[in-house]
């Protein structure tokens, strides 16, 4: 979770240059705790397009081997959530957007190491409950805490935003569904690993569009045009 509020803080650094001029405006949902992290608006305040925000740090080792990837040019993405995505953005006709930070070697086992036996106590008793979590990554973010998490905080400027939309997304897992669903080519995946959820695993470099790319793109287009292009899956 604490990778993950970093990546929106990212994010939001990055917001700036997205609404440039102020004809643009970044509206955050996150309070709203649905699958829509931020909302980018035009300037009669009428939606483009919705961002999810994910982060990317923990590599596929065996990409090369399982979905013909290199480790540091996989991306994996639960099938499910590329179906809830398109199925929200035909329901409210708004282009659903993946936006990834890539921060490559960065996960889940480094934030943990700096988790002190104590919260970790807590969260274990308290079950895993996500406000237990949330208060925590809030006590992490405190500037007293700064020097613990610093090896973290130092990373995260690493790492590049890159733009999936969920009708690409949706397209390539269609077309390479046995290549790149892994799950899908090895025999007893449900029975070898239980709580597993099955990926869809993306080139970053190739699949993913850069976000100064994307940038560039939405201030060339008309911001009508370009959402369209974000429906049908230009981007």
């Amino acid at each position: 979770m604490l990778l993950g509020v970093l990546a929106e803080r990212r994010f939001e650094e990055l917001s700036n240059q997205i609404t440039g001029d102020g004809v643009l405006r970044i509206e955050d949902h996150r309070p709203s705790r649905t699958d829509t992290d931020y909302r980018l608006l035009n300037g009669s305040n009428n939606p483009i397009c919705r961002f999810n925000i994910k982060f990317h740090g923990s590599l596929f080792r065996e990409a090369r081997r399982f979905v013909g990837l290199d480790p540091e040019d996989c991306f994996a993405l639960a099938t499910y959530k590329i179906n809830n995505a398109l199925r929200r953005q035909e329901e409210e006709k708004l282009p659903y957007i993946f936006l990834v930070l890539s921060v490559p070697d960065l996960s889940a086992a480094d934030v943990g190491r700096l988790v002190p036996g104590d919260y970790v106590w807590v969260l274990a008793v308290l079950e895993g409950r996500m406000v237990i979590e949330e208060a925590i990554v809030a006590r992490f973010l405190r500037s007293d805490n700064l020097p613990r998490c610093r090896p973290i905080f130092d990373r995260m400027p690493e790492g590049q935003f890159r733009v999936i939309s969920a009708k690409k997304a949706d397209r390539i897992l269609r077309e390479r569904l046995f290549e790149r669903v892994h799950a899908l080519s090895l025999k007893g995946f449900t029975r070898k690993f239980r709580n597993a959820e099955v990926d869809m695993h993306f080139s970053l470099f190739q699949d993913l569009t850069p976000v100064r790319m994307f940038l560039e793109l939405l201030v060339k287009e008309s911001p009508q045009k370009f959402a369209v292009r974000l429906y049908i899956g230009d981007y």
